[in-house]
């Protein structure tokens, strides 16, 4: 099996995570290299990382790369919630929105435009903190509490935060209960700990 993608992005890290807490062995192509963009493009359309390759087939999405994980290996340690639980699913598609509009922003400053300058980025910029203030207040009233941590949403959750630190993409002062949980995730889970961008 082989992963294809880098060791920062947030989304690579999803899966390093949960294929870490399963004890699988694979190899990883690092897509920052020219070779391993090349090797990337062949195999997807889209460009975009994390790619997932089997004997058998190849898979493009960090959700469903792990959906295929689960269903081939089981959750390990990971508390599970159940699939219909909607208010969960919308918590992740919150932490998606937020964490895209950050990579969007990264990119797009990166490049030399200014916040400022551009409706198109302030509207990002909004999206993230509208978003990141409605998962502080979910994770204020228990979402994630005790055993369901350690979860795949608690998974995608402090991979993004911890990128939107690393990265400077949004001002986290604001979310005290969020900053607290990546920090504990990190501190209590050695397979979170040993996947960080820093």
């Amino acid at each position: 099996m082989k992963l294809y993608g880098t060791t920062t992005s947030p989304y690579v890290r999803r899966v390093r995570i949960i294929a870490r807490e399963l004890g699988l062995n694979y190899t990883r192509t690092d897509t920052a290299t020219d070779a391993g963009q090349a090797e990337l493009r062949v195999l997807s359309p889209i460009w975009k990382v994390p790619v997932w390759q089997t004997a058998n087939q190849v898979i493009w999405d960090s959700h469903k790369i792990i959906d295929w994980l689960f269903g081939a290996y089981g959750t390990g340690q990971l508390y599970c919630f159940p699939a219909d639980d909607y208010n969960v699913n919308n918590f992740m598609t919150a932490v998606d929105g937020a964490l895209d509009s950050g990579i969007n922003l990264f990119y797009l400053q990166k490049d030399g435009l200014a916040i400022d300058q551009s409706a198109y980025m302030r509207k990002q910029q909004d999206r993230i903190h509208a978003s990141l203030q409605w998962l502080e207040q979910n994770l204020t009233a228990g979402l994630l509490a005790g055993s369901r941590a350690y979860s795949y949403p608690g998974i995608v959750l402090v991979s993004s935060i911890d990128w939107m630190q690393f990265r400077q993409a949004a001002d986290l002062n604001a979310y005290p209960t969020l900053r607290k949980f990546a920090h504990d995730m990190n501190d209590q889970h050695a397979h979170i700990r040993a996947t960080s961008p820093a």
